[in-house]
C-alpha cells in the first residue's frame, strides 16, 4: 500500500463523490506539493459555541482534513479563531505542541464508506490536553478532495458532557485543507 500525505481527517460524501474516486498517483503527488503551502480557513467557516474552562465562547474557523481508504474515512477537524499560516502550524497546534499557544479543540470521527452523511459518534479534545469528551457530528455535505478539487465538508457538532463539563454546539461549512488529508492507496 502506498501512503500519500495530503492532510488531517474528516467524513461525509456528496451523491457524486465516493471513496473510490481516489486520484491517480500523479494527482496525489501534485497535491503533496502543497503540504507547507497556506491552509486557508475562512472566518465564518464555523459557527461553534463552546463552554468549558479554557475554551473560548465562540469559534469561527475550521481546518478540516482526514484519512480516507477504501472502507473508512477518518475525519478530523480543528476549530479555532486563529489564522494559521501553514499546514505544519495547524498540525503542531492540533498536537498541542510548541510553539502553538492557540486555544482550540479537535474533533475526530470515523465514517464507513457509503454511509458518510448522517450522525456519527465523535471524540473531542482540547489542544492543551486537559480534557476529552464524546459527542456527535452530523455530516450534511461532503465532497472528497480529488484531483484539482479541494473538496468540501459541512455539518454540525453536538457535545453535552457532564464529566468533564463540556458543552459544544454549532455548524461548520468549509473546504478541506489539502495538507491535512491523507489517502491510503492500493
Amino acid at each position: 500500500m502506498r501512503k500519500a500525505v495530503l492532510g488531517l481527517m474528516l467524513a461525509a460524501c456528496g451523491d457524486n463523490a465516493k471513496l473510490t474516486d481516489v486520484p491517480a498517483d500523479a494527482a496525489v503527488d501534485a497535491l503533496l506539493t502543497g503540504r507547507d503551502d497556506p491552509c486557508v480557513s475562512r472566518a465564518g467557516g464555523a459557527a461553534i459555541t463552546a463552554a468549558h474552562l479554557g475554551l473560548q465562547p465562540r469559534y469561527e474557523r475550521m481546518y478540516a482534513g482526514g484519512v480516507f481508504s477504501t472502507d473508512v474515512f477518518a475525519f478530523k477537524a480543528f476549530f479555532t479563531n486563529e489564522v494559521l499560516v501553514k499546514t505544519g502550524d495547524v498540525i503542531d497546534c492540533m498536537l498541542g505542541g510548541p510553539p502553538c499557544t492557540t486555544t482550540a479543540f479537535v474533533v475526530e470521527v470515523l465514517v464507513t464508506n457509503g454511509a458518510e452523511l448522517g450522525v456519527h459518534p465523535a471524540d473531542i479534545h482540547n489542544t492543551a490536553s486537559t480534557w476529552q469528551a464524546s459527542g456527535t457530528v452530523e455530516l450534511t455535505d461532503l465532497v472528497y478532495p480529488v484531483a484539482d478539487n479541494v473538496g468540501h465538508v459541512a455539518g454540525s457538532i453536538q457535545v453535552d458532557s457532564a464529566s468533564p463539563p463540556v458543552t459544544i454546539t454549532g455548524t461548520f461549512d468549509d473546504a478541506f485543507c489539502l495538507g491535512l488529508v491523507e489517502a491510503t492507496l492500493p
